[in-house]
């Protein structure tokens, strides 16, 4: 028999409306779900029913069910009623054989109502006709959802299937433009006899609409600015999710509120749909404060303060203020944006920092000049020029004053499934830097670097991280570098088991000093007990040196706990140097993992 479209909804209809009197069972007095205080239902019990059947039971809220007072007439106008809809709902699942039986009777000062169900043979999918027709009909979309049946052959018919694979269908033709698009086509046959259900639906696209005029309300930026960030083109093919990315990219500008982008639909004219974008500015100030520990830097605390925007190019300003047991910092940062590119900007600073070490001081100004340009491949890439003002001074050793003039290159790009508590992903930052000791520099170098970090699932709840850091200089005498521009190992993000910036090239005095060069690298084990708590097994190799034949590579090993916590990551770890395990070192450490 043919099962039409608007029998199909009123199946569907008399499906939810048994589902909905069937859960009261989860309100008969005695189970635990009913709430307290309220009038006692009827008891309805079910037998027969499949799994997926009780499960929609538990789903569904019910409407009207009889009280334990109501008249025998009352519940016996509800027994009417409920097996009838129980069948038409198991025919919705496939079962057009099904049979229904009830009784009634009086327990306990209330009424039961006990549904016998016996589901018979399943409706089989045998014969799917689906097709896509018109201008659209090549699109790669289409193709694969025609490819792509609702049904394997011979699985059972159920009606909630079909109509799912119908509305994807259909909001895909939207999505891409084809806003006439219709069902010429969609039916149902259903041999309940033979158990087999044939299936045929034909989507006419008709014609695919484009984006018409773009309007833009908005008071920060000027005209030429604010066209980059307009993606939305009049005459590209109208696409909803390019709608949605247009907001979504306003919004994370950090220029803009509240941002609405509307396709006005009524106003198409001529196969074109005009847009219109409106965003409102967001707070212009922006205050952020912070507060920290950590073994390597002890207590901290931290300041910002950014203005959004100072023009309408949308420049902005930001100050970071930073104070630890282990350094001082300030920092004033303008940035300009381009005018043509979103992908590109100017940063323009200036630095004033003080390090404190057990060995190694240092205090430092800077300012400096970076272009930074996000490539489509997700690179970043980093182009600066910065001069730095340092004094060093070392224990055991007069202080040191250096000045120099950096240029440099920068890449880095970090790919993770959750920025925050990745199961998988990976980071990789790679720099090259270096100064002519006859243009404002104190000494020649050059100096590479690179860090990786990969993390990949093991198991279920574990995960493999694997990390290494390598850095070379070239520079004839070490000591005329600057503190910062030198290497140490050591400490949470280094090699666990030994102090921060306690392995490296000592002097005369037996301070560390830092060398030339740096290797480190750690292999870890976490496992998720139970969110947000787990557990870490890891070991870190690594040191600082001044000659790659003399490494001479220390190594500790140890194990922590990791709470996911609302804030981050947090790492809490007790390592030992395998030179020495009656010192243990404790470390702790909160962040993401890239």
């Amino acid at each position: 028999m043919q099962v039409d479209h608007l029998l199909m909804m009123y199946l569907r209809s008399l499906h939810n409306r048994f589902f909905q009197i069937a859960l009261a069972l989860l309100l008969c007095p005695g189970n635990p779900h009913a709430a307290e205080g309220k009038e006692e239902l009827i008891r309805i019990t079910v037998s027969g029913a499949s799994g997926e059947v009780e499960e929609n039971m538990l789903a569904l809220k019910p409407s009207f069910v009889p009280a334990c007072t109501a008249t025998r007439e009352e519940v016996e106008k509800f027994q009417a009623a409920a097996a009838p809809d129980v069948a038409s709902a198991l025919r919705a699942l496939g079962y057009y054989s099904a049979t229904v039986s009830s009784d009634l009777r009086r327990i306990e000062n209330c009424w039961e109502l006990a549904l016998r169900v016996t589901e018979g043979k399943p409706v089989l999918i045998r014969n799917q006709a689906i097709s896509v027709n018109g201008t659209g009909s090549e699109e790669p979309g289409f193709r694969k959802r025609v490819a792509t049946l609702p049904y394997s052959a011979g699985e059972r018919f159920r009606h909630d299937k079909y109509d799912a694979f119908k509305n994807d269908l259909e909001s895909h033709a939207r999505s891409l433009g084809f806003l006439d698009a219709f069902f010429s086509s969609h039916e149902i046959l259903v041999d309940p006899v033979k158990g087999v259900a044939d299936i045929r639906l034909v989507l006419e696209t008709g014609s695919r609409y484009r984006f018409g005029k773009v309007t833009v309300e908005q008071s920060i930026l000027s005209p030429g600015y604010m066209k980059k960030y307009v993606q939305v083109r009049e005459g590209d093919f109208f696409s909803t999710d390019a709608l949605i990315e247009q907001q979504q990219l306003l919004q994370s500008s950090g220029y803009f509120g509240n941002v609405r982008v509307i396709a006005k639909y009524k106003l198409a004219k001529d196969l074109q749909v005009p847009v219109e974008i409106t965003a409102e500015s967001a707070k212009r100030s922006l205050y952020r404060g912070r507060i920290g520990y950590g073994t390597d830097t002890g207590f901290r605390m931290g300041a910002d303060y950014e203005l959004r925007w100072l023009d309408s190019k949308g420049s902005r300003l930001t100050t970071t203020l930073n104070y630890s047991e282990t350094e001082i910092l300030g920092n004033i940062s303008y940035i300009v944006p381009t005018e043509k590119r979103l992908d590109e900007y100017m940063r323009y600073y200036f630095n004033v920092s003080r390090e404190y070490g057990d060995d190694i001081d240092s205090q430092s100004f800077e300012l400096g000049a970076e272009y930074h340009r996000l490539h489509s491949s997700g690179w970043d890439q980093i182009a600066s020029l910065r001069y730095l003002n340092d004094k060093t001074q070392a224990t055991g050793e007069p202080e040191l004053e250096t000045q120099f003039l950096i240029a440099g290159i920068r890449v880095q790009k970090s790919v993770a499934d959750n920025p925050v508590f990745t199961r998988k992903g990976w980071f990789l930052r790679a720099g090259l830097e270096g100064a002519y000791e006859g243009f404002i520099s104190s000494s020649d170098f050059l100096q590479a670097t690179i860090y990786a970090k990969v993390i990949q699932p093991a198991g279920e709840k574990g995960r493999l991280i694997a990390r290494s850091e390598i850095g070379s200089t070239l520079i004839d005498d070490v000591t005329l570098l600057p503190k910062s521009l030198r290497f140490f190992a050591g400490g949470d993000n280094s090699v666990r088991g030994y102090g921060y910036e306690e392995l490296g090239p000592k002097n005369d005095a037996g301070a560390v000093i830092g060398g030339r060069h740096l290797f480190t690298a750690s292999l870890e084990y976490e496992y998720l007990f139970k969110d947000p708590w787990g557990a870490a097994l890891f070991v870190d190799t690594g040191n600082a040196f001044n000659d790659w034949d003399k490494m001479d590579l220390q190594t500790g090993v140890g194990f922590g706990a990791r709470w996911r916590s609302p804030i981050g990551p947090v790492r809490v770890d007790v390592a030992w140097p395998t030179d020495d395990f009656s010192d243990p070192h404790l470390h702790l450490s909160i962040g993401p993992d890239f």
